[in-house]
């Protein structure tokens, strides 16, 4: 359920009264800006204290004790009919909650909000919402959060608004128990000091850091604080707190202190560490100095996507009898086209069988399939070409059917087959309109509750239209596969190689087509600009091919040269010229057709995001190679992608430059972050328990298993576009997180955030060993 993602950020939401009357409201205590809000003084509304109401409506206090507004005229205005109060005082960037009950004699969107209007209309902040409560019912309990604009002095106004037709002719709206309360400052309790460190635990000789966060009402910030490493009740080194800024920290709002012990490389389990703040001892979670942290961690990574095969039993043999579970969708072998339903020309049935689910829904999706391919087939090419042994994907090392374990095959390519034998089937074929292009998706028509096992699906499933956006990701991929298995299969390698073709020519000679839209029963994957995966596809069959085509293409690219970096992300299936880029740096100096330049300016650009990525870990408090004051949906998958980043760029450069920003990263993933969470499954002891999957939905039925280790949560989303994770409202943006089945937008997975984790994982594991041996990086003269 990605496609979130693509939604407009906004600054509210409207929960169901199910919704709040389970949420802790943190802020009872605060004052309410609106006067008189429940209507307890006099008859009329303009009697109230406080309040004024007129325009096209006739307006009063009911025998209920409820303010209601008749429209007797339509007017042309949404303020034509509106009720007021004056003389607020909003700030800049403050967080505002209004609370409300709402009556309608009809279906309605109304708007509420706050402007300042001494010198002319300045709009603070609003939003619509909907009432849908007859008038002889308990109402419709509405909660709006908000954050300001602008500012206003006392004299500031709060409105509903009511006219332009907003309520029809003749129809009723009535409100009771209005409240507006200001979140900053409202009395809650202030946050209690925490060590925060990297549950997995640290390399011996690796970079170690931890992270002292004070407590919320502590002002002396400046003091360094004495802390002691300890194992088995022991102090086996010492040291105090060094600052990293005397205020609070933006993406958090800690102000934190800094642990380094990297000075000490003794190998052990179960250490702790504990800071003395005055007279509080305050310790940390346990964890271990080892080298072996991550040579588990990248197979249940990878295992992954074994558990969410669609279309084949998932066998006990091979993942226990926890999680094993018959087919699902066996029905996906035969299923219409959209069109069919829509009654329109295009009516189709397809073999959509196969390939992996996507994320917490089961839907299928080709763009975020396409770069879950490329980042098992790049970390294939990177460990071929720059890394130490391909030993550790050789065929029988992964959790996988045992004819995939013994076909002489890597098991990582034999994962990374199973999706793109899946992209074949959703590739047009010869004889229909668009031949060669590319369905986009395919999923259920409605929505799926929690929890649904795979071959419990009750829904109807449908393919939706072919898309540019899905066509180029086939075309990337399907060369990216002919360079890879050729090696192992030279037929299935051709394919790959003759679809990638078919689907690039028919993206160029088709018009462009966007992603549909719709988003009910799965994800939109809604992409407006494809310039980008143009340019991924023509990089990719130019490193295959050696074709001058291919070769003009990618140069004539507004991307070629400076990656994604101009469109402000690097790595995500919205934006995929970087994945071009990175082919070039991998395998350029190892290809036949890429000049030298070629593979020297990739590697740059690679080395220049790298170090702004290095420099993000160095001035961020939790130490996030990206810095931003507000997190996206699927923010640990900004992490591990520019910890990709990092890592190649430390396979090109000098020593191990960038080693220590990966190994910081990679405490944030782990632990040493405001929350203390450890956002990957069995791993810490604080680690992810209750993603939003249908099928590890434990925490909705015990009859369901829970998630198995290895599985990355998508992380702090400032937006909180759920339910659950919208009582956090007005959190700091690493503070957005909430380990709920039902928080989706904070707490989903899904399989391109996990084969970035995958990828990381083994080469943290391939650098462990590296450094247990004495054998940095690669050093220039």
């Amino acid at each position: 359920m990605q496609w979130l993602r693509m939604m407009k950020i906004a600054a509210f939401s409207v929960l169901p009264i199910a919704v709040l009357s389970s949420l802790e409201n943190a802020h009872a205590q605060s004052a309410n800006m609106v006067l008189n809000g429940n209507f307890d003084n006099g008859n009329a509304a303009w009697e109230e204290p406080g309040w004024w109401a007129g325009g096209t409506g006739d307006s009063g206090v009911d025998a209920l004790g409820r303010h209601c507004t008749t429209v007797t005229t339509l007017g042309t205005d949404d303020w034509g009919a509106q009720l007021r109060q004056f003389g607020k005082t909003y700030v800049t960037g403050g967080l505002y909650r209004v609370n409300l009950r709402a009556w309608s004699t009809t279906p309605i969107s109304l708007q509420l909000g706050a402007s300042e209007e001494s010198t002319g209309f300045v709009w603070v902040f609003g939003s619509n919402f909907e009432v849908d409560a007859p008038l002889d019912g308990e109402g419709q309990e509405i909660e709006l959060n908000f954050m300001a604009d602008a500012d206003a002095d006392n004299n500031g106004i709060f409105r509903i608004l009511m006219g332009g037709g907003a309520v029809p002719l003749g129809e009723t709206v009535c409100f009771d128990d209005i409240t507006m309360i200001n979140l900053d400052g409202n009395g809650a309790e202030p946050l209690a000091a925490a060590v925060q460190v990297n549950q997995v635990g640290y390399l011996p000789k690796g970079y170690k850091r931890a992270a002292f966060a004070l407590a919320e009402d502590d002002t002396d910030t400046d003091t360094p604080r004495p802390w002691a490493l300890m194992q088995g009740g022991l102090t086996v080194a010492t040291g105090s707190t060094v600052p990293h800024s005397n205020t609070p920290d933006r993406a958090s709002g800690d102000v934190v202190h800094n642990i380094d012990f990297s000075f000490y490389e003794q190998a052990g389990e179960d250490y702790t560490l504990t800071v003395y703040d005055n007279d509080t001892t305050l310790t940390s979670e346990a964890f271990d100095l080892s080298y072996e942290l991550y040579s588990e961690m990248k197979y249940d990574a990878l295992s992954y996507f074994y558990h969410n095969r669609s279309g084949t039993p998932i066998l006990a043999e091979v993942v226990g009898e926890t999680w094993a579970r018959p087919v699902g969708h066996a029905g996906d072998s035969a299923v219409e086209t959209i069109e069919c339903l829509q009654g329109s020309e295009g009516c189709y049935t397809v073999d959509a069988s196969g390939g992996w689910y996507d994320a917490g829904d089961q839907g299928k999706y080709v763009v975020n399939g396409g770069i879950s391919v490329w980042t098992m087939l790049n970390q294939y090419e990177r460990t071929r070409f720059q890394g130490r042994t391909l030993d550790d994907f050789a065929d029988g090392t992964m959790q996988l059917p045992e004819e995939e374990r013994t076909n002489g095959m890597s098991d990582l390519l034999d994962e990374a087959r199973w999706e793109i034998e899946w992209f074949f089937k959703m590739q047009v074929p010869l004889g229909r309109p668009n031949a060669g292009a590319v369905y986009h998706k395919m999923h259920d028509l409605n929505w799926t509750g929690l929890p649904t096992a795979p071959h419990e699906d009750p829904e109807t499933r449908y393919v939706h239209p072919v898309s540019t956006a899905a066509t180029l990701n086939v075309a990337a991929v399907g060369a990216q596969c002919f360079r890879v298995y050729r090696r192992f299969d030279f037929p299935f390698a051709l394919e790959c190689l003759i679809r990638a073709k078919a689907a690039y020519h028919a993206a160029k000679t088709m018009p462009i087509a966007l992603a549909p839209t719709i988003s009910n029963g799965g994800g939109a994957y809604w992409d407006t600009d494809v310039s980008d995966e143009f340019y991924w596809a023509a990089t990719e069959l130019f490193l295959s091919t050696g074709q001058q085509r291919f070769a003009d293409d990618m140069i004539a690219s507004p991307i070629h040269g400076v990656g994604d970096a101009v469109r402000g992300s690097f790595m995500s299936w919205l934006d995929t010229g970087t994945l071009g880029v990175i082919s070039m740096a991998t395998v350029g100096d190892h290809n036949y057709f890429a000049s030298e330049q070629m593979t020297q300016n990739a590697r740059s650009l690679i080395t220049t995001m790298a170090e702004v990525f290095s420099n993000n870990v160095a001035n961020e408090a939790y130490g996030t190679p990206f810095s931003v004051t507000r997190y996206p949906w699927g923010s640990n998958s900004n992490v591990v992608s520019n910890m990709i980043v990092m890592a190649l760029a430390n396979d090109f450069s000098c020593g191990d430059v960038f080693a220590d920003s990966l190994l910081q990263s990679a405490d944030y993933l782990f632990g040493r972050n405001p929350l203390g969470k450890s956002y990957v499954s069995g791993y810490g002891e604080a680690a992810l328990q209750n993603p939003h999957h249908r099928f590890w939905a434990n925490a909705a039925n015990s009859a369901f298993p829970i998630v198995p280790a290895g599985a990355l949560s998508g992380g702090p989303n400032s937006a909180i576009e759920d339910p659950i994770s919208a009582s956090l409202f007005g959190c700091p943006a690493q503070r957005c997180y909430v380990d709920d089945i039902e928080a989706y937008s904070v707490n989903e997975v899904a399989i391109n955030w996990n084969a970035s984790l995958a990828w990381i994982t083994a080469y943290l594991d391939e650098y462990a060993h590296r450094l247990e041996k004495g054998k940095p990086g690669r050093w220039c003269h």
